[in-house]
């Protein structure tokens, strides 16, 4: 089973499918040895070219970004979306697109190519937004805080739950998918709003957001 956001790293699941996302793995010590070995090549080049190598039959998943677009106001990314990356994140994943696609034609390569939106989970790192809502939640559940200072709280954004992202991921590789494919949501929300109602379903009424920007502003969305 593929979950997310653990290694960043290759995974060989049943069926013959590599994935380069963020896995989790319980499999035997044969898949953790050679996750170990790809972990530490120095370039997502060296990693393709090590499938085209010794594992060309495989099916390859690519893990990419929105970060490849600009952002617009309520603009709707599809797969056929002119790239333009909005920072040096989304150009490296940009870069292992064409890198990938370059593979697929030359080489017949089997690859299916992701482009994630955010995509969150409990194991998101506390530098990210939503794990900073959650512990602040956890904290005013219990009394201990009702006041949380974000950035852009009214920022509209395009969330997603990582489980369904695995989902989907494993649905498109049991059915032998290539090609580009969007995750998303397909809806626009603030993150005001997302710990406002959050916060009321666990019957927390008494929270204050503070954000250094008061005008609402939207990004991108799938």
């Amino acid at each position: 089973v593929c979950s997310s956001d653990l290694f960043n790293t290759f995974m060989i699941l049943p069926n013959d499918v590599a994935c380069d996302v963020w896995t989790k793995i319980s499999n035997g010590s044969k898949t953790k040895k050679l996750m170990s070995e790809w972990k530490n090549k120095d370039g997502f080049q060296k990693r393709i070219e090590e499938i085209k190598n010794n594992f060309p039959k495989i099916l390859y998943v690519n893990s990419l970004s929105s970060h490849m677009y600009l952002e617009k106001n309520k603009i709707v990314i599809n797969e056929e979306t002119k790239i333009s990356p909005r920072n040096f994140y989304g150009l490296t994943k940009y870069h292992a697109l064409n890198i990938s696609e370059y593979y697929e034609d030359q080489f017949d390569l089997k690859v299916l190519n992701l482009i994630m939106f955010n995509h969150e989970s409990e194991f998101r790192k506390e530098e990210f937004i939503t794990k900073k809502i959650s512990i602040f939640l956890k904290n005013a559940y219990k009394g201990k805080e009702t006041v949380i200072s974000v950035n852009n709280a009214y920022k509209a954004e395009d969330f997603s739950d990582a489980y369904d992202f695995m989902e989907a991921l494993i649905h498109l590789c049991k059915n032998n998918k290539t090609g580009r494919y969007v995750l998303s949501s397909n809806e626009l929300n603030t993150i005001h709003d997302l710990i406002v109602i959050t916060g009321k379903k666990f019957g927390i009424e008494n929270i204050t957001v503070k954000s250094n920007e008061k005008n609402k502003q939207t990004s991108i969305y799938g």
